[in-house]
C-alpha cells in the first residue's frame, strides 16, 4: 500500500495555508487561490488528495485533484 499525500487548505488568521505533513508550503489571502494551488500540487504527486477546511476548522470536503 502506498502512502497518501494529503494537502490541506487551512485557515490561519486572514490567510489560507497549504500544508503537507504539517509543513506550510504556501499561503494565500483568498481560499479559492489556495485551493487551485493545492490541487495543482496534488496533481503532481502520486495518490494525493486535498482536504478543504472551513474557518471554524471543520472539514468541508476531500477533493480529488484529477
Amino acid at each position: 500500500m502506498s502512502a497518501r499525500n494529503i494537502f490541506r487548505v487551512i485557515p490561519n488568521g486572514e490567510n489560507w495555508e497549504i500544508k503537507k505533513n504539517g509543513q506550510i508550503l504556501d499561503s494565500h489571502l483568498q481560499k479559492e487561490v489556495a485551493m487551485r494551488k493545492a490541487r495543482k500540487l496534488a496533481q503532481n504527486s502520486i495518490s494525493s488528495h486535498v482536504l478543504e477546511y472551513r474557518r471554524d476548522g471543520s472539514i468541508i470536503k476531500i477533493a480529488n485533484p484529477n
